[in-house]
């Protein structure tokens, strides 16, 4: 339908939809799809309204589907409606599939990204003490980060695929954001301090990275000793550190930027080391291990549980996920729940 709003699939070029669970989707990339120009119109609100009801979407309340369309939008809510499509192509949906049934699962992914965020804000504060505490008094030095005999400087690729050096790609991108912040603490430390060093010290830099930055810089720590303890104040092992520092800034990033996460496939690893430790191998959705498709939430809120306690931190996080699914009838198989997930610890 040429008059359809896009949704994610006509923004991904080659790569289409296609369902293989009732809930879950994966991504093809066929080389016999060739690409056409972009064709589709706007649609009034009123418009859009009309397709959902040919597609066989039920709208008994005009006026409630036309205050969510303009408070959501079309785009957005239709991530959401793909799961209650029987043919995710032409977009027809399921027999008696209503519209508010859409709306509500969009707002559990909401709540579910802020609960999540709140969790993940806890980790990454107590992230950048670990990082400056533990290097500058290792080296009793306020400005360890800026020595450069502490970190690798290995040839890396960046985002543009540019072969950049690993040190000197962090130290630019700080000081930049250094020269640029308007931060009361930095204009203060500009006013009353010589600034030897052309950085503030450790303490003050870790404010002004973003949580993927601030996993590179741990990273990119040379002495293994070093970048041990900091792991050690949230008790993973260094092996499974680095898995956990990807999987919580991909997580963190998805619900700051209000990207769906409730049925989302990931990218990211989980380390299998994690499942050393008692409380993964009693609480992991073991599956996730075998089949690189079921690479689904739940794991992740699991690895985030586990951090939580071991920082004995006051966010309750598990009990929030609780009540939040018991509000809402949601599929849980598709963020990856394991069949008697009620029966494990962590839920108890």
């Amino acid at each position: 339908d040429p008059r359809r709003p896009p949704n994610s699939a006509d923004l991904a070029g080659a790569f289409v939809f296609i369902t293989i669970t009732m809930n879950t989707y994966i991504l093809n990339s066929p080389s016999s799809i060739a690409k056409t120009a972009y064709q589709k119109s706007p649609l009034t609100l009123e418009e859009q309204c009309n397709l959902l009801k040919s597609r066989g979407l039920i709208i008994d309340d005009i006026d409630y589907a036309i205050s969510s369309l303009k408070q959501i939008g079309y785009y957005r809510l239709e991530a959401y409606a793909l799961v209650f499509q029987e043919d995710t192509q032409k977009h027809i949906y399921r027999k008696n599939t209503d519209f508010k049934e859409i709306v509500n699962l969009y707002y559990f992914d909401r709540e579910l990204r802020s609960i999540l965020l709140g969790a993940i804000q806890s980790i990454e504060i107590t992230l950048r003490t670990s990082f400056a505490y533990n290097l500058s008094c290792n080296y009793k030095d306020a400005f360890a980060h800026t020595k450069a005999e502490y970190f690798s400087n290995k040839e890396i690729k960046n985002k543009k695929g540019l072969s950049v050096h690993q040190y000197d790609a962090l130290i630019d991108k700080l000081k930049y954001e250094y020269n640029e912040s308007d931060e009361v603490f930095i204009d203060h430390f500009k006013n009353k301090y010589k600034n030897v060093n052309e950085l503030p010290p450790i303490w003050m830099c870790t404010e002004l990275m973003t949580l993927g930055e601030l996993s590179k810089w741990i990273q990119a720590i040379k002495a293994t000793k070093d970048k041990k303890e900091v792991a050690d104040w949230f008790n993973i092992p260094l092996i499974a550190f680095a898995s956990f520092l990807k999987n919580i800034t991909v997580l963190r990033n998805l619900s700051a930027h209000h990207a769906r996460v409730w049925n989302r496939v990931f990218s990211c690893n989980i380390s299998t080391s994690f499942l050393e430790i008692d409380f993964f191998k009693n609480n992991l959705n073991k599956e996730e291990f075998i089949d690189t498709k079921r690479k689904n939430l739940y794991n992740r809120i699991v690895m985030i549980e586990y951090v939580l306690r071991q920082l004995n931190s006051p966010v309750k996080f598990i009990s929030e996920i609780k009540d939040l699914i018991g509000r809402y009838n949601i599929p849980l198989e598709s963020m990856g729940f394991p069949a008697n997930y009620s029966e494990m610890q962590i839920w108890n």
